[in-house]
């Protein structure tokens, strides 16, 4: 099982967000988590993304089972942030370089690429998006579906296994929404394991190979 949880429970000081979740996704599987606000389709996604770590249960991905005291490991902890690909809610909160082209090249220098095949995943990834005219503007002027498309396009220039996205049709245009949607379907098509907390199912509902139903009370329902 490529991503696998058990019993997985996570709380903020004493106030529940996850209980008991047991979850089993294919390598490749498209996975919509669906729930009302407050449900922890938010934390949930952060606990897939190591950013945080459940009180109880335990989380297994491609047959490692990921802890805090694992991803201590610097060069563990490289690995799997380059296998597992986070599109936050809020753009603004991920975007932080000064361009568009440095924000899509800081991950791929991170993990130590050359300077040529740094440009070779920024140009792929600018087309790829439709955002080649946005490379030298700065994210904080761009629109929200610039924002999107551009923090898609830096976690995909580390070209993960998994993406995971966090409402990402929230604040977008009908265009802008298809485009994406569109964009999904060709990355499950090309194998990509996606997990996408969504309301928008009737907006994308064709992208997913699987739905998971989060309940108020945090449980799988």
């Amino acid at each position: 099982m490529f991503i696998k949880m058990s019993d997985i429970s996570f709380n903020y000081d004493s106030v529940s967000a996850l209980s008991l979740i047991n979850i089993d996704i294919n390598k490749g599987e498209s996975v919509a988590l669906v729930g009302p606000n407050g449900s922890g389709k938010s934390t949930l996604l952060k606990v897939i993304n190591g950013i945080c770590f459940p009180s109880q249960g335990e989380y297994w991905f491609d047959g490692l089972q990921v802890t805090e005291k694992a991803l201590k490991n610097q060069d563990y902890l490289k690995l799997f942030h380059k296998r597992i690909g986070f599109v936050f809610q809020n753009s603004d909160a991920q975007l932080f370089c000064a361009t568009a082209f440095e924000e899509i090249a800081f991950g791929p220098r991170q993990i130590g690429l050359s300077p040529d095949e740094v440009n070779e995943r920024v140009f792929d990834c600018l087309n790829l998006l439709q955002i080649e005219q946005l490379k030298h503007r700065e994210p904080y002027h761009l629109s929200e579906g610039e924002k999107k498309k551009l923090a898609i396009a830096a976690v995909l220039a580390l070209n993960p296994d998994v993406l995971t996205l966090d409402e990402p049709m929230n604040n977008l245009d009908v265009k802008t929404r298809n485009f994406l949607k569109d964009l999904l379907i060709k990355l499950r098509d090309a194998g990509k394991t996606i997990i996408c907390a969504t309301h928008e199912v009737s907006q994308i509902q064709d992208v997913f190979s699987k739905v998971i139903s989060i309940s108020e009370d945090h449980h799988i329902s």
